[in-house]
């Protein structure tokens, strides 16, 4: 991998989201801010997904605007954190996660470091909608 080791200058965030606001727009939901070693990478809303994936390294979640819900496997055990407009939240390497962000004024910056990406895969035994 070849990396761009040239400084950029500081970023008005507000200004940048509002430059790229087309790729927030459904399908896709979502803008690569730098994408070296560390990844900074914004989402937004609304999106459902089921499929639980994971990361090797943590993953930072800055929810800007609105809220969202990541449901997570921990322990072999399923569980749900609520992350509401302002609030930050680190989760741990290798917990595989499902990103559900169900307002499309929901907008979060997502960190991680440039590693393998794996997707999970498991039966399903059961759904309630």
């Amino acid at each position: 991998m070849t990396h761009d080791l040239r400084v950029q200058g500081p970023v008005v965030l507000e200004d940048w989201v509002k430059e790229n606001e087309k790729s927030f727009a459904p399908p896709f939901c979502n803008r690569v801010m730098h994408k070296e070693d560390l990844v900074i990478m914004f989402v937004s809303g609304p999106n459902m997904r089921t499929d639980f994936h994971l990361d090797e390294s943590p993953e930072f979640f800055w929810q800007m605007k609105g809220h969202m819900e990541l449901p997570i496997i921990e322990r072999g055990q399923r569980k749900l954190v609520k992350i509401n407009e302002g609030e930050v939240f680190l989760l741990p390497p290798r917990i595989p996660h499902a990103p559900q962000r169900p307002c499309p004024e929901s907008l979060v910056r997502r960190v991680s470091v440039h590693v393998i990406y794996g997707l999970r895969v498991a039966d399903l035994l059961s759904q309630k909608f």
